[in-house]
């Protein structure tokens, strides 16, 4: 079994073996179709995006941070050992160094060279009249030609486009594979279910409606977050910042330094990246909120800290502007 099918196979079956009521969530939204945790249920409990964690249950763990990581092992419940299996599987998935693909005395300057490894979205390389490959980028897949010296396997005819490299020298050529663009069409997106957020993330009863979570261009971030008189998020921050707009009710945004304002329906609060902060409905009124975000390549954009004490939200309530 090949790395990718022992991820979806590990983290499929340990989501399975946990029910919402062993998770500390309610058994919300009537009959369920699937055994244990949905896959947003995770990724809430985990403090990642929905999209990341598919991503990931479809055995991709590469360039996982050690957070993430930990966050999926606390919100499945690992034990020991099969934490430790989860990070094997991780360093497993991490890519192998690219391999050098200049060959000596190829006539390629160290200049063409650069320029070569500077297409990071395409593969590259330079070939001589006999089709033989000098130099590559990471991104140029074997096969395609042979390294110098030897008999081209495949004429590079094959290639989407072609240009000449002024600084390369007679007879060479650089031959690029043009990715082809992704269509972009107007769809509409599927409404996810709303779910109850984690105890260990929120005090009191606040609901999640997930929005959007990336589609594989974006990494932005969106959900619609209902809180209930006096209830509230943790302390946490944001990699990149955080953008609140309150749609109904009346709220607070809270800061360490103890800046407190009052976020009413209409209204907008940014909060910059790094800066921990809070926010939930008041003592007396309910508030809706959408949260905006552009989540990391890790997937790891929040870090959430300890609870909001009563003796500060108290504070919070009656110092508000």
């Amino acid at each position: 079994m090949d790395n990718r099918a022992q991820i979806r196979e590990f983290l499929a079956s340990r989501r399975a073996r946990i029910t919402p009521a062993q998770a500390g969530l309610p058994a919300y939204g009537g009959t369920r179709r699937v055994t244990g945790l949905r896959r947003e249920e995770v990724a809430l409990l985990a403090g990642v995006s929905i999209d990341y964690y598919v991503r990931m249950e479809r055995g991709n763990l590469a360039s996982a941070s050690d957070a993430v990581l930990e966050g999926i092992a606390r919100a499945l419940q690992l034990d020991d050992a099969e934490r430790d299996h989860l990070f094997d599987l991780a360093r497993a998935s991490e890519p192998q160094p690219a391999r050098q693909r200049r060959t000596k005395d190829s006539g390629v300057t160290t200049s063409v060279q650069q320029v070569l490894d500077a297409i990071s979205d395409a593969p590259a390389w330079v070939r001589n009249a006999r089709h033989d490959m000098l130099a590559a980028n990471r991104l140029a897949p074997a096969g395609r030609a042979r390294p110098l010296g030897g008999r081209a396997t495949e004429r590079t005819t094959s290639a989407r486009g072609r240009v000449t490299a002024p600084h390369v020298p007679a007879r060479l050529n650089v031959f690029l594979i043009i990715s082809k663009k992704r269509s972009i069409t107007m769809e509409h997106r599927p409404i996810a279910p709303t779910v109850k957020t984690p105890a260990q993330m929120f005090t009191g009863d606040v609901y999640l409606t997930p929005v959007f979570n990336g589609d594989g261009t974006s990494r932005l971030v969106v959900g619609l977050v209902r809180f209930t008189p006096g209830a509230r998020t943790n302390w946490h921050s944001h990699a990149n910042g955080q953008l609140l707009q309150c749609t109904d009710g009346v709220g607070l945004v809270v800061t360490r330094n103890g800046t407190a304002l009052r976020l009413r329906a209409g209204e907008t609060v940014w909060t910059p990246a790094g800066e921990e902060h809070w926010h939930g409905g008041t003592a007396d009124n309910m508030m809706c909120h959408y949260a905006i975000l552009d989540e990391t390549p890790a997937g790891d954009a929040t870090t959430w800290l300890e609870p909001v004490t009563d003796e500060q939200y108290k504070a919070a309530n009656a110092t508000a502007a």
